[in-house]
Parts: structure tokens; sequence; C-alpha cells
């Protein structure tokens, strides 16, 4: 869990970072509203979205590499691929090396849900909103942005 900056690194224009921190997390609650939706009216469990993610941002898998990838036995992982073929997201083919190996691939409504739940479909809204800028804005809004990625990832918490 992240803890809030102590007083001796937080900027001397105490108004200033606070309104920044509550913009940024206004921004960030707004684009979550989004995702929110998407998760609630998902259809399917919990380990069948993880097959999901692991097939759409990790490419296609045999049953036996997503029950290794996803630490259950293959029984269990065949289960959950015969549940998204029957339910559209996920087809079994034949592997063109082994004839006896089954390859897993998302189906197009698969790579959509995927897409939907990472929040992949929401640059788009992002797009939107950043579209309206001034490019001054745009710009100074890039470099902050780089600026704080560049922060995370040296210091993650």
């Amino acid at each position: 869990m992240t803890s809030i900056p102590s007083p001796d690194q937080r900027p001397d224009n105490e108004s200033e970072y606070d309104e920044v921190v509550e913009a940024f997390s206004s921004v960030f609650g707004r684009l979550m509203g989004y995702a929110t939706s998407d998760w609630i009216n998902v259809e399917i469990s919990t380990a069948q979205i993880k097959v999901i993610f692991v097939l759409r941002f990790g490419g296609t898998h045999t049953v036996n590499q997503l029950a290794e990838h996803l630490n259950i036995g293959a029984p269990t992982a065949s289960h959950l691929v015969e549940k998204l073929v029957k339910a559209g997201l996920a087809t079994r083919i034949d592997s063109t090396i082994d004839r006896r190996i089954i390859d897993v691939h998302l189906t197009e409504q698969g790579r959509a849900m995927a897409d939907r739940l990472s929040g992949v479909t929401h640059k788009g809204i992002i797009a939107k909103w950043v579209s309206q800028l001034t490019e001054d804005q745009r710009s100074a809004f890039g470099d902050s942005l780089h600026a704080l990625l560049t922060i995370i990832e040296n210091h993650p918490e």
C-alpha cells in the first residue's frame, strides 16, 4: 500500500499540490467509471477472465500451457476453455506442428472483451479528452505525464 508523502516530501505550495492530486484522482475516477460498467456486465467467471487475458496478452496457448501459466490443473484449464468456446469467446484449433496438440485462440468477441476489461478501449475516451486541449496544454500535459511515469518506474511505491 502506498503512503501519503511526509511533510518534508511535499512541495512548498501546498494548495497547488493538493489541487493537482485531486484533479488527477478525479480524472482517473471518471475513467474507472467506464471500466466499472464493463466489469459489472461480465457474465463469465473470474477464472475464465484470467484465461481470456492470458490469451489476449500472451497469445495462443495450449491447454497445458494455460494450466501452467495459471497454476491450475490441465483438466480445470480444459473445462474453462470449453466454457469459453461455448460462449463464443475462444476456439480450439489443431496445431499446425503436431495434430495431437490443440491451440486455444480468442475469437474476435473474446479479444473485444479482453480489450474492454483491460481498459484498452478506453484509449478512445482519453484521446477525445486530450484532443480538446490546446497544443500548449497537450505538450505540457505530455511532459508532465512522462515525468510522472519516470518517477513511477524508478520508485514504484
